[in-house]
């Protein structure tokens, strides 16, 4: 069963019923009455079972049997690594003297609760320190970075305690008399091949 990966901010954590049932030629699962799809067609459980379509007459994902079979409801074949798995590259600028926020990710469907994070920044001057940190739904969780290079200086977090739902943040000021520069703002990671045997 594909997932869509490319972007995190659209991702669609839901699947059409028409994709729900495995076995049937046409790959169709259909719905009784009630505009339901019988839960038997989705997971073990009594033939009665239902499973109630959301506002967008979708399957929810959680009543799926591949889900089921994760113990931590995640695919773990992806972990931090070299691979950009979502990309906010535009550059960026400011010359507030606190931390103001610069780029936001939106995280979707998420690969793995750590996630490897890498960004760019540089100084206006290129004598002038600039700093730049990420943060997590408003609330820092990186590591303070800075530099008074006027050219690009790249930097990659590995950072835990990742929900779908949150926002990774890129947040940053600079110091004395230039502007803060940000860049390639992105998630990283490996993808390891599934595979029945």
């Amino acid at each position: 069963m594909p997932f869509a990966t490319s972007g995190l901010a659209e991702h669609d954590d839901s699947l059409h019923t028409g994709s729900a049932k495995r076995g049937a030629a046409n790959g169709v699962a259909p719905l009784d009455a009630s505009a339901e799809v019988p839960m038997a067609n989705l997971k073990t459980g009594g033939a009665n079972e239902l499973c109630t379509l959301d506002a967008n007459a979708k399957v929810p994902i959680a009543n799926l049997n591949i889900l089921a079979a994760l113990a931590d409801g995640k695919i773990t074949a992806w972990d931090a690594g070299s691979d950009v798995y979502h990309a906010h590259d535009a550059e960026v600028q400011t010359g507030a003297a606190t931390y103001t926020k610069l780029k936001t990710i939106t995280l979707g469907f998420l690969p793995n609760e750590t996630l490897r994070i890498h960004f760019e920044i540089r100084s206006g001057s290129g004598s002038d320190t600039v700093y730049s940190k990420v943060y997590r739904n408003g609330t820092p969780v990186g590591t303070e970075q800075s530099t008074t290079s006027d050219t690009y200086v790249a930097f990659t977090e590995n950072i835990s305690g990742w929900n779908e739902g949150d926002t990774l943040e890129l947040w940053g000021y600079q110091t004395g008399y230039t502007n803060l520069y940000v860049q390639n703002f992105r998630i990283l990671c490996t993808k390891t091949a599934i595979s029945n045997s």
